[in-house]
């Protein structure tokens, strides 16, 4: 995080999530997580849950997340908000 409280969202999830400058996101607090939807259907408590429950499992591992969240199942349940 920057001095500015900034931070850098890693070019592989902005890729695969087709994150582009300028676009609005809603960002939120879940326990000590902080959460970023990208999509249009910002209050679908499912795939927030699972959110949660991925990052209280992992703990901070990037890679960890990007191997679980890098399947045709994840990109197919997340394909709706493109």
């Amino acid at each position: 995080m920057s001095d500015k409280y900034q931070v850098v969202i890693p070019k592989a999830v902005r890729q695969q999530l087709q994150l582009k400058p300028g676009q609005k996101v809603q960002v939120t607090r879940r326990a000590k997580m902080i959460v970023i939807n990208t999509g249009s259907d910002v209050e679908n408590d499912e795939l927030n849950k699972k959110a949660v429950a991925m990052a209280r499992a992992y703990g901070p591992s990037y890679s960890a997340l990007a191997r679980e969240w890098d399947t045709p199942e994840e990109d197919a349940a997340w394909a709706h908000l493109q």
